[in-house]
C-alpha cells in the first residue's frame, strides 16, 4: 500500500494504489492489466496474458521498461480516457492486458464515466481467479429438499387440476382432510453456488413442475423456463 502521506489528488480516492516496478522488458502502456512477476524494489509487474490469472491491478499511466509507476488495484481510477465504453459497462482483460469488453474470467473495472480526458473506472476484482471462485463454491451436487403443507382456510376447498396443473374446477367440503395438500421441493445448485433447478411435486396429485434458470459467464440469471 502507499503510505498515507503520499496520497495525493487521485490517490485520495483509490488508497489502493501500488507503486511497482516494470522489469518486463517492454514498455507497459496505460490502462494495463497487469500480474505480478516478482520482487525488487518495488513488486515487479506484466501484463496479464490469460484471465485465469491473478490480476492485480491497471495501470494508471505509461510505465516504461525499467521504470516505476502507480497500479490501481481497488477504487476508482479518474481522469483517463473512456470515451471507447459506455457508463455500466464491465471491461475485462483481453490480449496483451488491454482492457475488453469481451467477457473473459472476472471482469476487472466498471466504467463510471465516459469521457476522453476525465473518464472513471471503478477497479474491482483484482486478486481474485475464477479458480478461486470455483474452489469456494458449491459442491457439484448441492441439493436441498423441502416438504411443506398447504391448509386451506374455511370453507375447505378441493381443487381439481388438468394435466399442466391447472386449476381447472374445485369442491367445496366440511372435512378439511380432503384439502391438505402435500408437497414436495428440490433444489439444485450448480458450481458456483448459483440455483439451478426447481422441482416441485404435489404428493397428492402426483403433479410436477420443474423449473429451470440458466446463467452467462459471470453468474448473472439470463433465463427461466418452467416445464
Amino acid at each position: 500500500m502507499s503510505q498515507h502521506k503520499q496520497l495525493r489528488g487521485t490517490d485520495l480516492h483509490a488508497p489502493s494504489n501500488e507503486l511497482v516496478e516494470n522489469t518486463s522488458g517492454s514498455n507497459i502502456s496505460a490502462l494495463t492489466v497487469v500480474m505480478f512477476s516478482g520482487l525488487g524494489v518495488y513488486p515487479k509487474i506484466t501484463p496479464v496474458s490469460a484471465p485465469a490469472q491473478v490480476i492485480r491491478g491497471i495501470t494508471a499511466a505509461a510505465i516504461p521498461n525499467g521504470g516505476q509507476g502507480y497500479i490501481t488495484a481497488l477504487g476508482l481510477m479518474l481522469n483517463i480516457n473512456t470515451n471507447s465504453y459506455n457508463v455500466g459497462d464491465k471491461l475485462y482483460a483481453g490480449a496483451g492486458g488491454a482492457l475488453s469488453l469481451a467477457a473473459a474470467g472476472l471482469p476487472v473495472a466498471y466504467v463510471l464515466r465516459k469521457d476522453v480526458t476525465f473518464g472513471a473506472l471503478y477497479v474491482a476484482n483484482t486478486g481474485v481467479s475464477p479458480d478461486d471462485i470455483a474452489a469456494a463454491g458449491f459442491p457439484a451436487e448441492a441439493e436441498l429438499e423441502m416438504l411443506f403443507l398447504v391448509v386451506y382456510p374455511r370453507p375447505y376447498k378441493e381443487f381439481v387440476y388438468n394435466g399442466t396443473g391447472d386449476i381447472v374446477d374445485y369442491n367445496v367440503y366440511a372435512d378439511n382432510t380432503k384439502v391438505i395438500q402435500l408437497f414436495n421441493k428440490h433444489f439444485a445448485y450448480d458450481v458456483g453456488g448459483n440455483l439451478i433447478t426447481v422441482a416441485t411435486t404435489n404428493v397428492i396429485t402426483s403433479l410436477s413442475k420443474t423449473r429451470t434458470i440458466s446463467y452467462d459467464v459471470n453468474g448473472e440469471m439470463v433465463s427461466m423456463q418452467e416445464t
